[in-house]
């Protein structure tokens, strides 16, 4: 997103970055990124399953009637085993987005404030009003 408001801001004019602008395009962005950057939980969270493990009955004591259980879950063994070179790769794989992402963010805002503020060729503030303290001294 920092990318497109760069683009966008240096390119005010341009129809090329128009639909950057569109709330569409952030929408699909969020949805991309999201699900790119879950894939490497989702290694680990969806051949997990819940099993029924027993059933939790309260003491006499807790005011439930007498007949009153829940059922007790847990987590039962993987869908699948895992392996450790893959889960060496995603391990790189995440380390990777996670460095690129924060390099990538520094160096677009510095680009984005670089844009917003370029500098400024003529005198400083204080060089204008030396000068105009000058020329009011010496007449």
């Amino acid at each position: 997103m920092a990318l497109a408001r760069v683009l966008i801001i240096s390119n005010p004019m341009s129809s090329t970055f128009e639909k950057l602008s569109k709330p569409i395009f952030a929408i699909v962005t969020l949805i991309i990124f999201t699900l790119y950057s879950s894939m490497t939980p989702m290694y680990f969270v969806l051949p997990v399953t819940i099993v029924e493990v027993g059933k939790w009955t309260p003491d006499e004591s807790c005011g439930f009637p007498a007949n009153y259980s829940v059922p007790r879950y847990a987590s039962g063994e993987p869908a699948y085993d895992y392996n450790l070179n893959v889960l060496l790769v995603f391990g790189f794989i995440d380390s990777i987005n996670k460095f690129v992402t924060s390099l990538g963010l520094i160096v677009v805002t510095l680009v984005l404030v670089a844009v917003i503020n370029p500098p400024s060729t003529g005198p400083s503030p204080s060089e204008s009003n030396a000068s105009l303290f000058t020329r009011t001294r010496h007449t």
